[in-house]
């Protein structure tokens, strides 16, 4: 299984684009996602870069999504271990 760590310019792309991610990938992302993602969203329904509906069909899409929310302990394990890896 390949492991995806997205933020939420990723998860909006994906939303954008309904992407369908494979059962073979699992996707990660810092729990600050959501806020972030709504935030994002936010901002481009104010500028009149996308209207609320479409803003509303993005969440939805990117609720349905397998998105494996980890938590500032999990990723600061994950970021050690990794940096430990690559020297």
């Amino acid at each position: 299984m390949t492991k995806y760590v997205i933020g939420p310019d990723v998860a909006l792309r994906l939303a954008v684009d309904r992407v369908v991610v494979d059962h073979e990938h699992q996707i990660l992302a810092p729990t600050l996602l959501r806020s972030q993602l709504l935030s994002l969203l936010f901002q481009a329904v104010r500028r009149g870069d996308m209207t609320k509906k479409d803003a509303e069909r993005h969440l939805d899409y990117i609720r349905v999504l397998r998105i494996r929310l980890l938590g500032d302990r999990v990723l600061q394990s994950v970021a050690w271990k990794i940096a430990d890896q690559l020297g």
